[in-house]
């Protein structure tokens, strides 16, 4: 084999090792869109958000209901609008999110909370030794929180803390 030919194969073995090491990773099963299987819940206090400036409140109960139901919400996860853990069952509720540097001001969102997810930082700042690379790049535990708008069903934010 030539030298260009053996370069050639490790690069490909290079590209191939991360997909066989990520296929050894368990992959949940698909919940059928059709079956529900979110919590309902009512947040009862203030919940703000890791440091992402989020807060949300709770619901007053003279708010009418909005136009987009909880079940259309939940959907939502099956469609790829918004980073759900399929395995998991989602905490669904209504909440008033605030988060001023952003124009949301107290807007009625419907939250999609995923506590017991599991996450890995996306960046790793270029100074970053070997150990802290390893550090971002293992998985923790996190809680996962979309924010969908109740009149539209769009996903405004979705944070991992």
């Amino acid at each position: 084999m030539t030298r260009l030919g053996r370069l050639v194969v490790v690069l490909m073995v290079g590209c191939l090792l991360p997909t066989i090491a990520g296929a050894a990773m368990p992959v949940p099963a698909p919940r059928n869109p059709s079956v529900d299987s979110a919590r309902y819940v009512q947040l009862d206090t203030r919940l703000d958000l890791g440091d992402t400036g989020i807060s949300l409140l709770p619901v007053p109960a003279q708010q009418p209901a909005p136009p987009i139901s909880a079940p259309r919400v939940s959907q939502t996860c099956h469609t790829v609008r918004s980073l759900c853990n399929l395995a998991l069952t989602p905490d669904i509720y209504l909440a008033l999110a605030d988060k001023p540097d952003s124009g949301l001001l107290w807007r009625l969102v419907w939250v999609i909370d995923l506590p017991g997810s599991t996450c890995v930082s996306v960046g790793v700042p270029p100074s970053a030794d070997a150990a802290e690379v390893k550090r971002l790049r293992t998985p923790r535990p996190c809680r996962v929180v979309s924010l969908i708008d109740s009149s539209t069903g769009l996903t405004l934010w979705t944070v991992q803390f």
